[in-house]
């Protein structure tokens, strides 16, 4: 890539023929440079297509067809660091995502699953005492559904509530 060239990624990712790719890039952030690398992974085809799928239901919700770059790009998955590949590769970077993306869902799961989007108890002892007793419930929920899981030879996080 030239210096100061926009990066065509439905481009340069229809030319990577690995099912992951690394890219040199350098951003402009707050008016400085900063230099590092975009680790791309091509997701499962199941993956992937259920991504398609996403994307062309928020397509169809605002009258739109989804572009056939779009949906080529849905079935990838791209992250910026600044640690160079030599010390963490593609491979490492891609699961460290997976493991990060799911620290993200577990909170809104939390809220969702027990309805907690909004505490009941008016003094700050009793919300405290509320957030314990909703993370026990969802604690006993959860290890309910390991147990079920080891049962029928599935992973945890293929359940839901």
């Amino acid at each position: 890539m030239g210096k100061g060239q926009k990066i065509d990624w439905y481009q340069h990712l229809q030319n990577c023929s690995e099912t992951s790719c690394c890219v040199p890039v350098r951003l402009i952030y707050k008016g400085e440079y900063l230099e590092g690398w975009v680790h791309a992974t091509r997701l499962p085809e199941e993956q992937a297509a259920q991504a398609r799928r996403r994307v062309r239901a928020n397509a169809h919700k605002k009258g739109r067809t989804a572009q056939a770059k779009t949906l080529f790009l849905a079935g990838w998955v791209l992250v910026f660091t600044t640690v160079a590949p030599q010390i963490l590769p593609t491979t490492v970077i891609a699961q460290l995502y997976r493991v990060r993306w799911q620290v993200e869902l577990d909170p809104r799961n939390i809220k969702t699953t027990l309805g907690m989007e909004q505490l009941r108890c008016k003094t700050q002892q009793m919300a405290i005492k509320e957030l314990w007793v909703y993370l026990l419930a969802y604690n006993l929920i959860r290890l309910l559904m390991a147990q079920s899981a080891l049962l029928a030879d599935q992973i945890p996080r293929q359940l839901s509530c």
